[in-house]
């Protein structure tokens, strides 16, 4: 789950940089320092684990529940 979160840090501050996050990425991760040098490229990691990161939201909606 730190991976993912990691990672939909490290795309939004490709594609937004200089924006506030209240979240930094966890010390240690390979998304601690920028990893994209282009947009295209933050936005293709985000498709190929996208899966993962809206099966991990489901997972936590119904474990709320």
């Amino acid at each position: 789950m730190g991976r993912l979160v990691d990672l939909t840090y490290a795309v939004s501050a490709a594609l937004e940089p200089g924006k506030w996050r209240p979240l930094p990425p966890r010390a240690g991760s390979v998304f601690a320092e920028p990893v994209f040098v282009r947009e295209a490229e933050a936005l293709r990691a985000f498709d190929a684990e996208l899966p993962a990161i809206l099966a991990a939201q489901r997972t936590a909606l119904e474990l709320r529940e």
